[in-house]
């Protein structure tokens, strides 16, 4: 193999790496990516910004979600790796004062021509204003 190719190559897909994780930063709302297994490959600055986690610390993500919520996201993440459809609301830890918000998490994944998933998409919307709304 050509290794000039390879380094053009490798070139490329850190430059749109990068241009990837600098748009998913320029979100107003919190977002992240993961592999196939389900593991978190990033969280976007929004994230780490509400959380208080340290920035690219992907792993304990679980410790900011609300302590009766926790199981039930896990058992569906792990769900939707097998399913490829994944929403929940529940709720996560606000660095700044304590206080849980209720979020809507979406995910999708990214499929090649195989129709085998290669990355996972995800975003959290803020949900709490419609919850206190909608709840007795």
């Amino acid at each position: 193999m050509d290794v000039s190719i390879y380094k053009q190559v490798k070139s490329a897909l850190d430059v749109s790496y990068k241009y990837l994780t600098e748009f998913m930063d320029a979100l107003p709302q919190m977002c992240w990516t993961a592999d196939t297994a389900g593991k978190i490959l990033y969280f976007n600055k929004a994230w780490y910004a509400y959380t208080g986690m340290m920035h690219n610390q992907t792993q304990g993500w679980i410790n900011v979600i609300y302590p009766e919520d926790s199981s039930r996201i896990i058992a569906s993440w792990n769900n939707s790796l097998t399913t490829g459809d994944y929403h929940e609301e529940y709720r996560i830890r606000n660095s700044k004062d304590g206080s849980y918000r209720w979020f809507l998490e979406q995910a999708m994944p990214i499929r090649n021509e195989d129709n085998e998933v290669i990355i996972w998409f995800g975003t959290y919307t803020d949900i709490e204003n419609e919850k206190q709304f909608t709840e007795p």
